[in-house]
Order: structure tokens, then sequence, then C-alpha cells
């Protein structure tokens, strides 16, 4: 039998959780390497040099849990558990990538599509999508006008206890903003300008990877 104190301690611990996964529009795609320098660019999948960096823009923490971020030939699904703190960075990456990553692309066992396709992303026209695990994208970029009518969609596989969603991918999709120009030299990032701002940026000669972005 569960006391008038323990049903407040379930009710309290219910309400969090719901917070904590009601706001996860708050967190944002804020820095990809596309064209990394070294070997591993465009290679040695999954543990592939390139890294994605996502950022929390509210005061609370959010859990991503199941929640699943693409470019139309991989996904990666967040394992349950995933929280990212208030105003807080998490990085997506491998052991290849050179920066310190808070998921590993080559050993989580959370990504979907071919082994050779894992975290490669095309230097000249890509797009890149983060979906809730309904498969509604909340935020996301493409650059040299990306690649839908190659991938018009992705499905991940149920992985983790998380299921399996499709995310549909079109240029016309309000939540996808459209980059001018692509990083054309070794070592450059796509970003944006300031923390979670609408204002993004090519050639970044000075990646910053789970920290902030300089004007």
């Amino acid at each position: 039998m569960v006391n008038s104190l323990g049903k407040s301690i379930v009710t309290l611990a219910a309400f969090l959780l719901a917070s904590l996964s009601a706001n996860a529009q708050c967190v944002v795609i804020n820095e990809v390497m596309v064209n990394a320098a070294g070997a591993c660019d465009g290679a040695c999948m999954p543990s592939t040099a390139e890294w994605v960096e996502l950022y929390n823009t509210c005061n609370t923490p959010q859990d991503i849990s199941c929640f699943v971020l693409t470019d139309g030939d991989f996904g990666v699904t967040f394992p349950p558990g995933t929280i990212i703190p208030a105003y807080g960075f998490f990085v997506l990456g491998s052991a290849n990538s050179g920066v310190g990553v808070n998921l590993d692309l080559g050993t989580c066992g959370c990504t979907s599509g071919p082994t050779s396709q894992v975290g490669i992303f095309t230097n000249t026209g890509e797009q890149l999508a983060f979906a809730n695990p309904t498969g509604v994208i909340l935020d996301g970029l493409y650059w040299g006008g990306g690649q839908f009518t190659q991938t018009p969609s992705f499905t991940t596989t149920a992985v983790n206890g998380c299921a399996g969603v499709t995310v549909n991918l079109s240029a016309s999709d309000p939540a996808l903003n459209s980059v001018s120009g692509q990083s054309n030299n070794d070592g450059e990032s796509i970003y944006r300008e300031c923390d979670g701002t609408n204002v993004w940026l090519t050639g970044a000669t000075v990646p910053t990877p789970g920290t902030t972005n300089a004007p």
C-alpha cells in the first residue's frame, strides 16, 4: 500500500518527467562539422571524424530519449535517459572526431542505416533533421540545396526500447533552415552565429564543439 506521501512523490516524479519531455522543442542543432580534417573525414564508418552539436535553449533540462537525428542516409536514436542540461551542449561523434563527445556513434548501438553511411555528411549539399519520437521534425538545416530527391525520408530501426519511426524530409518543412554556402576547407563547420539563433554561418575555422559559438 502506498501512503499519501508516497503518492505525492510518485505524482511529482511523473510531473517532472513530463516537464522534461514536453519542452524538448527547446533543443536545436547548433553546429555541424561537415568537412572534418584527417583521414576519417567521410571514412572509418561508423567512427567518422564528423560531429554534431545540439544546444538546449531553455533554462530547464531536456529529455530527448528516443528522439532522432537523421540526414536521410542514417539515423541516430537517442538512448533512454539522454538529458541535456539547461543551456547545455550535447555532442555526437566518435573517437575519431578529435573532440569530447557525449554520444559515440561507433559504440552506442543506437544508429540505423548501412554502416557505410553512419556519420557521413556530404560537403556540397546535405540536410540534417532533429525529430521527436513520432517523427515530427523540431529543428534542422540544409545546405547546398540538400539531397531531398535522393533521401525524401528515413525510417529508423527499433533500438534500446525505442520504436522505429519515419522522418519525412523536405525543403518545404518550416523546421528546416536553409544555409547559404557550405564548408569548403578541412576542419570547417556550419554553425549558428550565436547559440540557438536563426543566423547560420559557414566556414568556421575554429569550431567550438561543446562550448558556445563566437559571433
